[in-house]
């Protein structure tokens, strides 16, 4: 063969070879075939099969995400022509790092993929997210020149809602165009009825922005919600896409807060609701998720006619992950900010988590439960599981007539009870069902470090509320951490913790020695059946004797004439007995400690003691405690010769002055030995 021959041999050669490399490329089929040929993604590839992926991934690369045959057993689609996930929807831009979540990624296909990493603390370990899919492993790379491939497998289908075109749908537009929820399977009429409002307060633009990426929530039932901005704001938090199996225990401002205003959301879950459980894969289908808003004004004192009520309402998520083109929707049961719903629909909710023992407990007695029927105001103290679990030998105990007693104390038909429209430090007083005589519960807000916290106490027992103001209709749950009229601390440790009798405790521990260690520890004992009633000056009662003898009240304060002080105390105490106020309506005298008789006189449904012409009220009967019970009465016991000391007791109270004020004239004495020195 001639050299001409061989070049023109070469030349054809040449043409052959580009042709076939001009329309075929190895890479782009190896990335192929791995689809094909995984075992765990034949649904998948049968997909990708119908609906080649886009030329323009294969001319750049990209990263695509390919569910597992699991995924797709899991949760079929919603789709009813069962072609709902189209390859290029889930084929991104860009290669993606891992390590550079949280990021928004484009797709060839229009809808925006959510990339987030998610630490979980049981296994100590980051996991990775697209929308609500987790990422399995490592990605596999392939490479063509300088163009690269991805390929990811999750274990969730990722379902873009289109409508006509393959377009893909903003929440607005999801929200009013009603052919999407033949896919969705949601009330028609309601989501159009939200829509209607979006409308009628010109929020729009909120829901259909396509270039902020946020999460929307649509209610689907009980819509009869005040028609206002900042109520159709808070089903939006702006600026973040939220899926259900990334929540975490943060809050979110929603796009309703504004300089007076702030509404937050968070989520939760229906086995752990009030203490979010970070196990995101265990038994996770068969889990409810809600969201909880919480409504808080900066300035209780404008007149507001949006609406909004301060405290939480919350809502179960019926349909969530649905991802649209500005960020994703979840379809709620009730709308959010404003209560729907009423109080004994809230406890049947609430009965599936937390409230599950108080659930049960009521359910015993079917009066009080039909109870909450009743139109009007309600307020409900509910105990945790925890609380119930605490007190349970005790309670359990009783006969079913002294638990009904401590059921009925904690509901009250008399007010809406709603700690946000409650001052630092106020008092409420609220008559709980209670058939005692002493059936009232005592509200305050505590400055707990600068955050108002509310806590009530019934029968001695103060709890402190974990969960305050869970709005409905016709008033409020307020969840406590402690059960009410069972008795948990001793006489001595309810002086220390309760604000309405704590001055009396502060006045027995004002001068540290043998005395007052002594009657503090007696106070505390539990020991041999040990039992007192101990009449408990209140706040009323140390502000009258200010008042009438002022400079008493400040030597009693600052911690002088120990001795006559336990005296006076001394005459407050009964020692082996626990006397409630029933049994002392029916009693003319006791003794004391000491041996002093004090008259007991009734008036009406009102108890008094009488003693040296003094006139006591017991203002706050029937305290409880493991050791005894407290009655708070208005007036001391007292009389001026009750402060008169011998020479001795005197000395002895010079002896025990302050240690502040000893080393304050040390100071003096030497301050003034070196000045006279110096001049």
């Amino acid at each position: 063969m001639s050299s001409i021959q061989r070049l023109g041999l070469l030349l054809v050669l040449a043409f052959l070879l580009n042709q076939v490399d001009s329309h075929y490329n190895p890479n782009v089929l190896e990335f192929e075939q791995k689809i094909n040929d995984s075992p765990e993604l034949k649904q998948y590839a049968q997909l990708y099969n119908n609906y080649k992926i886009s030329a323009a991934f294969i001319a750049s690369g990209g990263a695509i995400f390919a569910p597992t045959d699991k995924a797709f057993d899991k949760k079929p689609t919603r789709n009813k022509n069962n072609d709902i996930i189209i390859p290029a929807q889930l084929a991104t831009k860009e290669i993606v790092d891992l390590n550079r979540a949280p990021k928004t990624l484009d797709t060839y296909g229009g809808l925006p993929l959510r990339l987030t990493k998610f630490f979980n603390p049981l296994g100590n370990t980051y996991e990775y997210y697209i929308n609500n899919a987790k990422i399995l492993g490592e990605p596999e790379l392939f490479k063509k020149g300088k163009i690269r491939y991805q390929l990811f497998t999750i274990d969730e289908l990722i379902e873009p809602i289109t409508y006509a075109e393959s377009r893909i749908l903003t929440a607005y537009e999801l929200i009013n165009e009603p052919s999407a929820f033949d896919q969705l399977r949601v009330d028609l009429h309601n989501v159009i009825s939200f829509g209607t409002k979006i409308n009628k307060t010109r929020e729009a633009h909120v829901f259909n922005d396509p270039h902020i990426q946020s999460t929307f929530f649509v209610p689907i039932e009980s819509l009869d919600m005040f028609a206002d901005s900042r109520i159709v704001n808070t089903h939006v938090i702006p600026n973040i896409t939220l899926f259900t199996r990334t929540f975490s225990n943060e809050t979110f401002r929603t796009a309703a807060t504004d300089w007076n205003l702030c509404v937050n959301i968070s989520f939760e879950r229906e086995r752990y609701l009030g203490t979010f459980d970070y196990n995101v894969n265990d038994d996770w289908e068969g889990r409810k998720v809600y969201v909880k808003s919480l409504v808080e004004r900066h300035d209780h004192q404008e007149l507001f006619t949006d609406g909004l009520i301060e405290g939480i309402t919350f809502s179960e998520i019926v349909l969530p992950n649905v991802p649209v083109k500005n960020g994703v929707v979840h379809f709620i049961k009730q709308a959010l900010a404003t209560p729907t719903t009423f109080l004994r629909d809230n406890l049947i909710e609430l009965s599936k988590s937390q409230l599950a023992r108080f659930y049960t407990f009521i359910r015993k007695y079917p009066t009080i439960f039909n109870m909450l029927h009743q139109p009007g105001e309600k307020t409900i103290f509910a105990f945790t599981n925890e609380a119930y679990d605490r007190v349970a030998f005790m309670l359990e105990s009783f006969n079913s007539s002294h638990q009904e007693e401590i059921l009925r104390l904690h509901i009250s038909l008399q007010m809406n009870l709603n700690s946000r429209q409650m001052r630092m430090g106020e008092f409420r007083k609220l008559t709980s069902l209670s058939l005692s005589t002493d059936n009232v519960l005592h509200a305050t807000n505590e400055d707990v470090f600068n955050r108002s916290v509310l806590y009530v106490d019934g029968m001695g027992v103060k709890a402190r509320a974990i969960e305050a103001n869970i709005l409905g209709v016709d008033g409020n749950i307020h969840i406590i951490d402690k059960v009410l009229g069972v008795a948990y601390q001793t006489v001595m440790e309810k002086l220390q913790s309760d604000p309405f009798i704590w001055h009396t405790y502060n006045v027995s521990t004002k001068q540290r020695n043998i005395w007052t260690d002594n009657w503090a520890i007696r106070l505390n004992n539990t020991h041999n059946n040990a039992k007192f009633t101990f009449f408990v000056p209140s706040e009323n009662a140390w502000k009258n004797l200010e008042q009438n003898y002022p400079s008493y009240y400040k030597q009693i304060n600052a911690g002088y004439y120990i001795r006559n002080t336990l005296r006076i105390l001394d005459r407050h105490l009964i020692l082996n007995e626990a006397f409630s106020v029933e049994d002392l309506a029916k009693k003319t005298e006791i003794k004391t400690l000491g041996g002093t008789t004090i008259k007991v006189k009734t008036e009406g449904a009102k108890v008094f003691l009488e003693w040296e012409g003094i006139h006591a009220h017991i203002e706050r009967p029937n305290i409880n405690a493991i050791n005894g019970v407290i009655h708070a009465i208005d007036r001391i016991l007292f009389k001026e010769t009750d402060m008169k000391v011998s020479e001795d007791e005197a000395r002895l109270s010079d002896s025990t002055m302050p240690r502040v004020g000893q080393l304050f004239i040390f100071a003096a004495i030497i301050v003034s030995i070196i000045f006279n020195r110096l001049y």
